[in-house]
This record gives C-alpha cells, structure tokens and sequence, in this order.
C-alpha cells in the first residue's frame, strides 16, 4: 500500500513537472525574444508557399517581421521586405539585423540547399546577442524506404539529391549547435493547402490533363500530410522553445490524419472539382481543360507522374510527431476533411 501510494504521488510529481515543463515551451515568442531585447524574426524564402505563409502567421501573432527575399515579389504589408541572396553571408547578416531568430525556409538546388544553411548559420553566430535557428529541413533525409522513422533513426534507404542535401544542411547545424549555436530542426513531411504548387497545382493540373487518381496498389503508400497552418503553428512551437545546449532539437512534423496516395489524389479531384479517373484530355473538353491549366499556371504536358513520384506514391513509411508534441504542445489540428475543405473555398474564391 505505501509503495502505491508512494508510486501515484511520484505520478503525480511527474505530472506536475511535465505540465511546467510544457507551459515554459508554450511560452509566446513574443516574450521568449523580448529576453534578448529584440523581438524580430527573419524569414528566409519569404516568396515560397511555406516562407511566405510562415511571414503572414507570424505577423498575424503580433511580431515584427523581416521578409527575406531573393527578388521582388508581394509579402505580407505587415511584414518588411529584404532582398538577399541566401548564399550570400553578408547578404545574410544585413537582412539579419537586429532579429533574434531566423526561421530558414529557403531552399532550391542542392548546392543552394548547402550553402545557405552555411550563410544563415553564420550569420546566426554574428548576429547581436546569437540569433536562434529553425531549419526546416525535410522527411526525405530518411532515404526512401518503408518503415517507422522517429528523429533518431538513421537513413535507411538510399538518398536522392534533395534528401542528401537536407541531410548535409542538417549536420552544418549540429556542427554550429556544437560551437554554441541554438538550433532547432524540423522535418516536415507533405505540405500542402491552397497554394501548393507540388500537393495541389501540379497534381491538379495533370490530373486535369487526364491523369489519373487511382494507380491500384502502386498508390497505396502512405502520407500524413500537413497543412500550412499547422506547419506554422510548429514553427512558433519550435521558436519559443527555450536552449537546447550543444545538440539541435530535432522534430518530425506530420499531419494529424494518414491517408493513402490514392485517396489524396480522388479527393483533392473532388475539392477541385475535376473528374476521376479520367483516360485523357479530351474527355473534359478543350475550353474547360485550358481554364483549368491557365488557373493552376501551368502548361498543357505529361500527365502521368514520373518514376521517382510513383516511388513516392508506393511507400509506406510513417514519420511520428510525438517528440514535438512532447516536447511543445503543439498538435496538428487541421483534419483531412479541412484540409480538402480549405483547398476547395480557396478553388471557389479563385474561379469567383
């Protein structure tokens, strides 16, 4: 009986401790960086999908924001515009003026990948007062294989080049962590919403052109995929989080729901509106299928995804979020049916 007792109560100190630790991690950016004396945050690949929906949450939470940009192109109006090249540490270090963190979304070829997680980083390390990074990196530095992929297992499939140079960005930040630098890693998984070109424009146009949404077995892997507001609400997780020492933080960020590659395909066909299972162009009509490639800003091609994308759709890998959720709070909220839901009132408004 004693033991029992002694067992609950030691539960319930453990319980206590843990609710702490997470309010702390909960604790606003706002007041995080206002230690530091400063309270801005530079966005790097501000003019992408994932930077500029990243500049927009941040601003709608009320921070100052530096909107880091490699050429003109519209941001958010709260947020305040810099053109540099990532590659480029003194570029960098200017746009990095007086922030106290950098959320790193930029990205490109691999060489671009590499270089500018070597300019973020130092200019991170000279930057008043020792800027935080968020990296985002990718699921991909996993290599592609099936299986159970939490933050510590190793690749265990063979890397293409974008996942090779996540994977060389990834160890750039754990050499910079080891010299002192705060560092958090997210690898985020599919991330889509209205705007994706990748999840939602490009498989919309093909599957416009006549391209199919059920490839049987062969689209049977799986996908958790993440919306862009959640992957934003992670970001601000991850930029209140206090030190982690000489190792970077690093966290999986999925989505809340799994779904095959066959059903994301029938219902994003189903919130746009286009037909399934079509065998080729004609069948929708001419007039219709040049709208329907004029609106997602994309040529009439291929319609059938390439090898290494059926890969994609055959792989059954799983990459859990519980560490970020353990360690912030944070939790996916946006559900499959209002991820759909959200692409379909954004198609609406769009043909509106």
């Amino acid at each position: 009986m004693v033991d029992a007792v002694y067992i609950r109560g030691a539960k319930a100190l453990h319980g206590t401790l843990r609710t702490r630790r997470l309010q702390k991690a909960r604790m606003t950016l706002h007041d995080s960086l206002a230690k530091t004396g400063v309270a801005s945050v530079l966005v790097t690949g501000a003019g992408g999908f994932i930077g500029g929906h990243v500049v927009r949450s941040l601003a709608e939470r009320g921070h100052p924001v530096i909107a880091g940009l490699r050429s003109d192109a519209e941001v958010d109006p709260r947020a305040t515009p810099v053109l540099a090249d990532i590659c480029n540490t003194q570029d960098v270090s200017r746009a990095m003026q007086g922030c106290g963190a950098v959320v790193h979304a930029a990205s490109g070829p691999p060489e671009v990948i590499v270089e500018g997680m070597k300019a973020v980083l130092a200019a991170a390390g000279t930057s008043a007062g020792a800027a935080k990074v968020v990296h985002l990196s990718s699921v991909s530095v996993y290599g592609a294989a099936d299986g159970r992929f939490e933050e510590d297992t190793p690749a265990a499939g063979p890397l293409d080049a974008y996942g090779a140079a996540k994977q060389e960005a990834e160890a750039l930040c754990r050499e910079a962590a080891g010299r002192g630098a705060d560092v958090v890693i997210l690898r985020p998984g599919i991330v889509t919403g209205s705007g994706s070109s990748l999840w939602v424009q490009d498989l919309a146009a093909r599957i416009a052109q006549g391209g199919a949404t059920d490839f049987g077995n062969a689209g049977m892997g799986w996908s958790k995929p993440i919306h862009w507001r959640d992957l934003c609400a992670a970001i601000a997780a991850a930029l209140a989080l206090p030190p982690q020492g000489p190792t970077p933080s690093v966290f999986n960020v999925s989505g809340a729901e799994r779904i095959n590659w066959n059903t994301y395909m029938t219902r994003l066909a189903e919130a746009l509106n286009l037909p399934k299972h079509c065998t080729g162009p004609v069948g929708l009509g001419l007039s219709k299928l040049g709208k329907l490639t004029g609106k997602f800003g994309l040529p009439l091609g291929r319609p059938s995804p390439s090898g290494s994308e059926m890969a994609v759709f055959a792989r059954k890998a799983d990459y859990p979020s519980t560490r970020l959720q353990q360690a912030t709070g944070w939790r996916a909220e946006m559900s499959l049916d209002d991820i759909f839901a959200e692409i379909a009132s954004q198609s609406m408004k769009a043909e509106a």
